[in-house]
């Protein structure tokens, strides 16, 4: 081989390998970078649709056109039995409660009676109480004495409520007296036998709703 040729190759050997030293320095090359893709919410449920209060149908509202009322009542504790009649003359709703409006519980022989009558001009509440004690006396001569019970509002009106235990055959009552525009209103309740803690609670109930339309 002659002298210039072997020179050249010795010299693109050498710029060959330096080459070489020099790519393999430079390390990999750079890869473009791409942003995560973000993730995928889940889509949003439909609102779920609630259903509407189904109204009770054993309530029923009372209106007493005598006596200038209405409260109401579930049928399925109490039955109205006595709607007709006058002005109860004031003798413990004349006679007990005929002529009065009476609800009987449909469980028992408990009822409610509610009765009203005209107040003259000037009787206040402690009056007619004390008149309608009297009255009631020669009934409850063997009970226990008659309990003074924490007073309620019926239709915006004060009241005085008495409680007489352990009557003759196992008898409770209760009274409420009312006096709203010149009319004085009792409501009574008589229970016999078993369990009387509902009493009140039963009562109480009622008179809860109750509304004057006069």
């Amino acid at each position: 081989m002659r002298r210039n040729e072997s020179e050249f190759l010795i010299a693109a050997c050498a710029a060959l390998a330096v080459l070489i030293f020099l790519t393999g320095c430079a390390g990999p090359a750079a890869t473009a970078t791409t942003a995560p893709a973000k993730p995928t919410m889940p889509p949003t449920p439909a609102p779920t649709e609630v259903p509407s209060a189904t109204p009770d149908t054993t309530l029923k509202t009372f209106r007493s056109e005598r006596y200038g009322y209405t409260v109401t009542y579930s049928t399925k504790d109490w039955a109205v039995l006595e709607t007709k009649g006058e002005w109860a003359p004031d003798t413990l709703f004349e006679g007990w409660y005929p002529g009065t409006d009476t609800f009987s519980s449909q469980k028992s022989s408990d009822i409610i009676v509610i009765a009203a009558q005209p107040v003259p001009d000037g009787v206040t509440m402690e009056q007619r109480v004390d008149s309608n004690m009297k009255i009631m006396s020669p009934f409850i001569t063997s009970c226990d004495p008659p309990e003074d019970m924490e007073p309620v509002t019926v239709g915006g009106e004060p009241t005085v409520v008495k409680s007489i235990k352990n009557c003759p055959e196992s008898e409770n009552l209760i009274l409420v007296w009312i006096i709203h525009n010149g009319k004085g209103y009792g409501v009574y309740t008589r229970s016999t036998g078993g369990d009387q803690s509902d009493d009140w609670p039963n009562l109480e109930k009622l008179l809860s709703t109750w509304t004057f339309t006069d």
